[in-house]
């Protein structure tokens, strides 16, 4: 509030103004509340955006993870929610300091249903500002997806502590993440779900191979915090336990990541 948040990175240097608070108390109505938070908080944010949003306006989440949308629907019943993926990434600098990382792709709309009004604009705003971003039909695919590649990457960068372009390129590394992936494959075949790309293992190596940005669950592992497990591969054993896929590695991984980041706590 005193100074301005810096972001430098991809788009260069520049200071903004945001209102920042740490209570929702006497905030003016929100047309738009986008949800960002580890998925373990997306219930308390629903709760936050429901005393905040606008009587017609939308809660939109391009968080990591699956359920979040489900989640955030429990606690907002009626409110209109649309999920999303995107393909940005930043980075905690310091205080009142970040960085974008990665300028990629954002695709928005329904779980299950068609594009809407409200979609369209949401995509059409956030083009206006910079961020290329698409509304389309039924988005649980690429919410999968991308489900599928943080499933993949982010433990294992936690647990090596290497970016994702060191992580392709170091054997040891990429055979843990291709045992992973395995994995997911695995389960993603016995759910009968189609991803967009088709081939999830070519697709993560691909984004590995081009980018050298920290993931996130590195980042929160680093710094003492809850590695976000819950809505990543604590999520997928539990959907291999009901589809009757084993998922050892991915068990295993989970295991490390927990102990590292406890250590570091």
């Amino acid at each position: 509030n005193a100074h301005g948040l810096l972001v430098t990175g991809v788009p260069g240097e520049r200071r903004v103004y945001p209102r920042a608070a740490t209570s929702a108390e006497g905030l003016p109505p929100a047309d738009l509340v986008l949800v960002l938070t580890d998925s373990a908080s997306t219930r308390e944010a629903g709760r936050i955006a429901g005393r905040v949003l606008a009587e017609d306006g939308v809660v939109l989440t391009l968080q990591n993870g699956i359920g979040n949308g489900e989640a955030l629907a429990e606690v907002l019943p009626g409110r209109i929610i649309a999920t999303g993926s995107t393909y940005n990434s930043a980075a905690y600098v310091g205080p009142g300091h970040v960085a974008h990382t990665n300028l990629g792709g954002t695709v928005l709309g329904d779980l299950a249903g068609p594009v809407g009004a409200v979609h369209e604009r949401l995509a059409a705003r956030l083009n206006a500002i910079g961020f290329p971003a698409e509304a389309i039909p039924d988005v649980a695919g690429h919410v999968w997806q991308k489900f599928s590649l943080n499933c993949a990457l982010n433990p294992v960068a936690a647990a090596t502590g290497m970016r994702s372009g060191e992580i392709y390129r170091y054997p040891p590394a990429r055979a843990l993440l291709e045992d992973i992936l395995a994995e997911i494959e695995a389960v993603l075949k016995a759910r009968g779900l189609v991803l967009p790309d088709g081939n999830l293992t070519a697709h993560v190596l691909e984004h590995a191979h081009k980018r050298y940005n920290r993931p996130s669950m590195l980042q929160h592992v680093e710094m003492g915090l809850e590695p976000e497990l819950g809505a990543l591969n604590e999520a997928l054993i539990a959907e291999g336990e009901r589809l009757g896929v084993p998922t050892p590695h991915n068990r295993t991984l989970c295991q490390i990541v927990r102990s590292i980041a406890e250590r570091n706590r």
